[in-house]
């Protein structure tokens, strides 16, 4: 039952990875739990550890199975995408320092900020102005920037910060 999938497409080791406990996870790997295996969106296990904020896991994922660093959902999002939406700005960096772009945009042409200013990440916004304050200006495919997928969420905090740094409606 250890790669048995569900209704979803998930396996064990993705709860594994949601769950962020690295005993359980190499328990499962012991016993033949296999790590290149995908959701039924295509989401990897180092997607799932990137959206929950599982730094070990990821770290971990990074150093035994680097294969799936590039990898993409159905969605067109890759692992900063989901790190931006979970909020974990160390998660976010060990993922540039293992030369993960910060500038792919999803199908929909959604950067990392864009993806933070709708989940109301504050840390993470501010993180991702000071590493790559370009993106400021970045629109997706409908002509949103950040400002109205903060407006969308509501964060006063991150609508002010993007004004602060130069954004203008």
């Amino acid at each position: 039952m250890i790669d048995s999938v569900n209704d979803f497409g998930w396996r064990t080791a993705h709860y594994a990875a949601r769950g962020g406990n690295m005993k359980v996870l190499q328990l499962l790997i012991d016993k033949g739990a296999s790590l290149g295996v995908t959701t039924g969106s295509n989401e990897t296990l180092l997607h799932i550890a990137c959206l929950y904020g599982r730094y070990e896991i990821c770290q971990y994922l990074l150093s035994v199975y680097p294969d799936n660093l590039q990898d993409v959902d159905e969605r067109g999002w890759n692992a900063t995408h989901f790190a931006a939406k979970g909020g974990d700005v160390r998660i976010l960096q060990i993922l540039a320092d293992n030369t993960l772009s910060l500038r792919e945009k999803t199908h929909e042409g959604c950067a990392i900020l864009h993806i933070s200013c709708s989940n109301a990440k504050y840390d993470m916004c501010k993180h991702i102005l000071q590493v790559l304050p370009e993106i400021l200006h970045d629109v997706n495919e409908q002509e949103w920037n950040a400002a109205q997928f903060v407006a969308d969420e509501g964060n006063t905090q991150i609508l002010n910060l993007l004004f602060e740094r130069g954004l203008k409606i």
